[in-house]
């Protein structure tokens, strides 16, 4: 035992080293334990400095997207507007096109005038008085985005062959001009104007010969400028870029043609179609056919208006796909109607309106009329007078316009256009049941069906 004793207290390395646990001094364990409680304080004040910086950090990046960097302003619109222009007379054109940066469609249209206000005059452009006007006016609130005066009679004007919306930069940019342009023409001369300012591009004397009518058909590059060309007829090729004409005319039955229409094959070669009168047939089309989608294939179908005569026209409705029959009716007929139009709604049909008169009104007096395909019975028929109808802005909301005038063509007096929400006149539009026969519709119902529209550009 005494040995034992002896070897543990004289050898105490050894007994280290045989695996025996030795206690360390209370100083040296109190110096450790600082060391490693100073180096987790350091590591916590970092980790909280770096927390709040990336909370700072996000923070400032909401802050400036919500109040430094302006969100997109949607345009603000009246749901009705009036513009009146006096001493003025006014022609059978109006269109709608993007003319400014707002995404609303404008609408333009020409009178003649004196003047279109007290600092845009027929003298301050040195031309005699009254003289041409194209206008172009905002489509939210109907003020004058710009009005031009044009040294030349109106014969006929045609916009929206092109659809590029870069605005140009210079009128001597060529390059520019096929990307900045919608067409407008008027006849004769033929000239050639800037749908965002009114500017002249150019103007060229009409064809010797040519009694140009419209459509004006747009025809891709022909004489290696890199703008697109344009057709009139009869036919008559004409330079996009300076309005020169390109090869020879085309002399064509003016008496028998009635229209044209251009024609690309699947090769990609383009055909210009003629349309002749066809005396045989009981009926002929008044005007050009339009388009709207009556059932949801997603193919658009064609509106078509035939004179049937005594003063009655009907409206047919075909299928896109296969030519088939979809829908029909007719009306009585009145002078200077506008062509049928259609307005495409988020639930994959078009609305359509026509313009005339239930054969079993007693009155003369031209109506409107809306058709739901949802609702193929039934038209919704409004006493208001319009002559197009046209979505202002995408997915928002869709409106007719009324454009009135002297009735007498070159008769100075008041002319007026005005704006309305296509849905504004549902709640005081009359119910017109096409056909009495089997379940029909309640009024409600049918108010309601109209009321809930919504419009889209997803053509």
């Amino acid at each position: 035992m005494e040995t034992t004793d002896k070897v543990t207290e004289g050898s105490p390395l050894k007994s280290a080293e045989d695996g025996m646990d030795m206690a360390l001094p209370e100083t040296e364990i109190k110096t450790k334990s600082c060391k490693e409680v100073l180096g987790f304080s350091r590591m916590t004040h970092w980790r909280t400095a770096m927390f709040f910086f990336s909370l700072f950090l996000c923070l400032s990046v909401v802050f400036a997207f919500s109040f430094i960097i302006p969100c997109p302003e949607r345009p603000q619109y009246n749901v009705t507007w009036s513009r009146d222009f006096s001493e003025a007379a006014t022609y059978d054109f109006l269109a709608f096109e993007l003319v400014d940066s707002d995404k609303v469609m404008d609408v333009l249209f020409v009178i003649q005038s004196p003047q279109t206000s007290p600092n845009k005059s027929c003298a301050d452009a040195g031309l005699p008085s009254p003289c041409l006007f194209m206008l172009a006016l905002d489509g939210t609130k109907g003020r004058t985005l710009w009005g031009k005066p044009l040294n030349a009679p109106y014969r006929w004007a045609q916009c929206g062959l092109q659809r590029e919306s870069t605005p140009p930069q210079s009128l001597g940019e060529s390059s520019s001009i096929t990307g900045a342009l919608r067409i407008h023409f008027c006849s004769p001369p033929v000239c050639l104007t800037c749908l965002f300012s009114g500017d002249v591009f150019w103007q060229q004397p009409q064809p010797t010969g040519l009694l140009s009518s419209l459509p004006v058909l747009r025809v891709p590059d022909l004489d290696g400028d890199k703008v697109g060309d344009v057709v009139l007829t009869q036919l008559v090729l004409l330079s996009g870029s300076s309005g020169a004409q390109i090869g020879s005319t085309v002399v064509i039955d003016a008496v028998a043609t009635r229209s044209h229409l251009l024609h690309c094959t699947k090769g990609g070669s383009h055909y210009v179609l003629l349309q002749t009168a066809m005396t045989e047939t009981s009926c002929f089309p008044l005007r050009k056919p339009s388009f709207g989608h009556f059932n949801e294939d997603n193919v658009l179908d064609l509106v078509v208006e035939d004179d049937l005569g005594n003063f009655t026209k009907k409206i047919s409705i075909l299928d896109g796909r296969t030519g088939v029959l979809l829908w029909e009716t007719e009306l009585l007929a009145s002078a200077n109607s506008p062509s049928p139009d259609a307005v495409y709604t988020t639930n994959s049909v078009s609305v359509f309106m026509f313009w005339g008169l239930v054969p079993s009104e007693s009155t003369s007096r031209r109506r409107a009329y809306m058709l739901h395909p949802h609702l193929p019975n039934v038209l919704l028929e409004s006493t208001n007078l319009t002559v197009a109808a046209t979505l202002m802005e995408r997915g928002r909301h869709a409106a007719h316009f009324l454009l009135t005038g002297p009735e007498e063509e070159g008769t100075a007096g008041t002319v007026v256009l005005t704006k309305r929400k296509l849905k504004q006149d549902v709640p005081t539009a009359t119910i017109r049941r096409l056909d009495a026969s089997g379940e029909q519709p309640s009024e409600e119902k049918v108010k309601e069906t109209f009321n809930r529209l919504r419009f889209s550009s997803d053509w």
